[in-house]
């Protein structure tokens, strides 16, 4: 086997320090600073796209306040406005309930009356067949007392 033959040695380290020496230079000299500049670029872009988050991050929440802002006054004139016509609402009920009372009570007040001229109506048309029948009854009465068996028994009483 060559690679452990003595001889051989001096020869060996003389590539192995050539190959050694190329490497380190073209890593140095090429593979370094490229990889230098791709971090630097890297870390340049990084930075402008962090800063423009932030700005952008600021600009959100200044919207954000003030999109809330005009929820809050929205919100708050909504209320003004919906209490305002719960109060129109409230005073047109209010006199609605009266016209109706005022409907109600001409309505009873008129059929009070209709139900006091039906009573009169009807206590009149009593009175009168009382007085037709009176002298029938007066009659028979005076015929049935002759006969000494009264037939009177007595009905039910009118309001009259």
């Amino acid at each position: 086997m060559p690679q452990l033959d003595v001889t051989t040695y001096p020869a060996q380290l003389f590539w192995l320090f050539l190959s050694f020496l190329c490497f380190f230079c073209v890593a140095r000299w090429v593979l370094v600073p490229r990889l230098s500049a791709t971090l630097k670029n890297r870390e340049e872009r990084l930075s402008k796209v962090l800063a423009e988050a932030r700005a952008l991050h600021e600009e959100a929440q200044k919207e954000t306040q003030i999109v809330e802002a005009a929820l809050q006054a929205a919100k708050q004139e909504a209320r003004e406005a919906l209490a305002e016509e719960l109060a129109r609402l409230k005073a047109q009920c209010t006199v609605q309930e009266e016209n109706l009372q005022k409907t109600y009570a001409v309505k009873r007040a008129e059929a009070v009356r209709a139900l006091e001229e039906v009573a009169e109506s009807a206590c009149a048309q009593v009175r009168q067949e009382a007085a037709a029948l009176s002298p029938l009854v007066l009659e028979r009465l005076s015929v049935d007392s002759k006969k000494s068996t009264p037939r009177f028994h007595r009905e039910k009483t009118s309001p009259c």
